[in-house]
């Protein structure tokens, strides 16, 4: 990846992660899978959805990795978020939210929709 990661990649990865799990816990099957099932499952449904909403492969990339940085080493992240690979300080829009939750949150509750149809 050729660009840096920002501190709004971080914001989009959060908001991904964050109504992902919501709309999963919606579902009585989600909640009877181990833990490692229910993370792959969120990580596979937040990563889907950036990649049908978005063309830029260097913002998928960026939002990826970020999505995924929950399992870095201590060591790992140190380097992980080293101002050589990542920009912080960046203001969001001011309809940043908004445009996150135009973007994502009916793909999210139709890709989780998708998975478990229990409710």
């Amino acid at each position: 990846m050729s660009r840096k990661r920002t501190n709004l990649d971080t914001a989009e990865a959060e908001y991904l992660y964050a109504n992902t799990l919501v709309e999963f816990s919606k579902y009585k099957s989600f909640q009877k899978l181990s833990i490692p099932e229910r993370n792959n499952l969120v990580d596979n449904v937040c990563i889907a959805a950036i990649k049908k909403s978005c063309r830029n492969e260097e913002h998928i990339e960026a939002v990826t990795q970020e999505i995924t940085s929950y399992s870095l080493t201590k060591d790992d992240e140190i380097e992980f978020y080293s101002n050589a690979k990542y920009t912080k300080g960046l203001e969001k829009p001011e309809n940043f939210q908004l445009l996150l939750e135009k973007k994502y949150l009916p793909l999210i509750c139709n890709l989780v929709g998708l998975l478990f149809n229990d409710n």
